[in-house]
């Protein structure tokens, strides 16, 4: 509410002192406050849509309405950027000089002042309640700080030293204006889409299974941004085999660990480690001594044997390689994982399940 009120009146201030005084680029910080009104406006309704609880039809929430609301205060302004960019070209091919007015720059000092208070506002706010779309207001905030400096520079110069600065100064602060939205939308469209955790993220989440006794590795692991501070995630761990009991117990704890300390809900499913003396826990060990000898960008997990009806027995294992970039050589990968299996291994035939996961987005496997 403070920000719709503050914009709001800043923008009638200096739309109206802009027509008087017939200097576009004051109409231009002033449609440009307009805009950060309505904009205000929007996060107003995303805080009320995503402080919604679940239900059926959005059982995760709805934290990322405060992402569609941001991606929408960015497209208003980049509109609002671009119409008063049309405007500021209009200014500059008709080449008229504008005419200095003590009023106008008066408002442009006000306004100046009362950016500053809203900017401070916006950013504490956003910083203490871990919201990204008052912390994107105040980047807008910020940028308006220059626009109006900018302004009341032009204005100075042209009554000093009769330089014709109007038109170029209100091209100016469109330029800014549209960069602000760009920033905003590209940013929120990243997060709509989805983006991988960050790897700040993983490596603590590293940390703490690492530190948890009966827990060897983990990999697939996955986080999911359902809004502002609504993450949830699963990870396969590997762990040696013992009773299901103690299985839970180390699991449970590590899950709670997380959620304590990095507020990410994660499920965690426990993946068994064969014997090394068992004939799965050597076909293992050989593959991984293969792998690391033909310095292969890739690792496996979920290895397990199955019977066929044909007397042959089927490997199943993942095949994870390191980047999307290794698409390329996927086929040639296979071939020799194939060829080797088959021949240090008679009667057992290899079915290779491919996945790329990059560094950072899916855990990490020894």
């Amino acid at each position: 509410m403070v920000g719709i009120a503050v914009n709001f009146l800043l923008a009638v201030f200096k739309i109206v002192a802009g027509i008087l005084s017939g200097l576009v680029s004051v109409t231009a910080d002033g449609v440009n406050s307009l805009s950060d009104a309505l904009g205000n406006v929007i996060v107003l309704w995303t805080g009320r849509v995503s402080g919604k609880e679940a239900d059926r039809e959005h059982p995760y929430g709805h934290g990322r309405a405060e992402y569609l609301g941001t991606f929408l205060v960015g497209v208003m302004i980049m509109l609002m950027g671009l119409e008063t960019a049309r405007d500021a070209l209009r200014e500059i091919l008709r080449g008229d000089g504008e005419t200095f007015e003590l009023y106008a720059l008066i408002v442009m000092m006000v306004s100046f002042l009362g950016k500053i208070g809203l900017y401070l506002f916006q950013r504490h706010l956003g910083l203490r309640e871990k919201l990204p779309v008052l912390l994107a207001e105040a980047r807008d905030t910020q940028m308006d700080l220059v626009s109006t400096v900018a302004v009341m520079l032009g204005m100075l110069l042209s009554s000093t030293a009769g330089w014709h600065m109007d038109g170029w100064i209100a091209l100016f602060v469109a330029c800014l204006v549209i960069k602000t939205g760009w920033d905003t939308v590209k940013e929120m469209t990243d997060r709509l889409i989805g983006q991988g955790p960050d790897p700040k993220l993983t490596e603590s989440i590293s940390e703490i299974l690492s530190s948890r006794a009966g827990i060897l590795d983990f990999h697939d692991l996955y986080v999911y941004d359902l809004g502002p501070e609504r993450r949830t995630g699963s990870v396969h761990v590997l762990m040696q085999d013992q009773m299901l009991s103690q299985a839970h117990g180390i699991i449970d704890g590590a899950e709670k660990e997380i959620m304590d300390k990095l507020g990410v809900e994660v499920s965690i499913h426990p993946d068994p480690v064969p014997s090394p003396d068992g004939l799965q826990g050597k076909i293992e060990a050989a593959l991984l001594a293969y792998l690391r000898a033909q310095q292969l960008p890739c690792t496996v997990h979920d290895l397990y044997l199955k019977a066929s009806g044909d007397g042959e027995a089927e490997l199943h294992f993942d095949l994870v390689l390191d980047s999307w970039e290794r698409e390329k050589e996927k086929e040639e990968i296979l071939s020799g994982i194939r060829s080797y299996l088959m021949k240090a291994c008679p009667g057992v035939r290899p079915v290779i399940r491919v996945d790329i996961r990059p560094e950072g987005t899916g855990g990490h496997l020894a």
